[in-house]
């Protein structure tokens, strides 16, 4: 088994998660619907399973990917990572993050891209019931939750739903 194998393990109850890292005979597990936490354990307690991941439906955000992903050293506790966004198979942003604090920083490969990203990131949030989320947040939001999230099955809905809480009020005003 290797790391993106859909697996399954029985602890009294049937459970099903996406091979997240195997180190030698061991693997770590994110369990589906708990998005946040894996399991770890001898490679002989899983076994395959080809029960797919969740996917969304089909957004406009489904043109774009992040590929080139690279951990960086950098300052502090926070995640920096360089990377580039493509937009239908077309190197179109370098997205990278120093941990110096602030949000990432997006720069053009093509003109005009980051104002279309922007466009499209509200499409998508909207459509999963996060319109109101303010538009600084969506990138940084989207790059985090497809590059870690998105192909462990976590729903988009979910991810949005989670930083609605976060940043807006009862009301759903930001």
């Amino acid at each position: 088994m290797k790391k993106g194998d859909r697996v399954l393990f029985n602890d009294g109850s049937v459970k099903y998660g996406t091979v997240i890292r195997k180190k030698g005979k061991t693997l770590e597990v994110n369990i589906d619907g708990n998005y946040d936490s894996f399991i770890s354990g001898p490679i002989n307690l899983f076994k395959p399973s080809d029960k797919p991941v969740h996917k969304d439906p089909y957004t406009v955000m489904d043109n774009y990917s992040i590929k080139a992903w690279q951990e960086i050293e950098g300052h502090g506790d926070s995640r920096t990572f360089l990377a580039n966004i493509y937009c239908g198979g077309r190197k179109i942003i370098r997205v990278s993050n120093d941990g110096r604090g602030g949000d990432n920083e997006y720069e053009e490969f093509v003109r005009g891209t980051r104002e279309q990203l922007l466009k499209d990131l509200k499409e998508w949030a909207t459509r999963f019931g996060a319109g109101d989320l303010p538009k600084y947040l969506l990138p940084g939001l989207w790059v985090e939750w497809n590059h870690f999230f998105k192909d462990l099955g976590k729903p988009a809905k979910q991810e949005l739903s989670e930083w609605k809480e976060l940043f807006c009020d009862k009301a759903g005003k930001a």
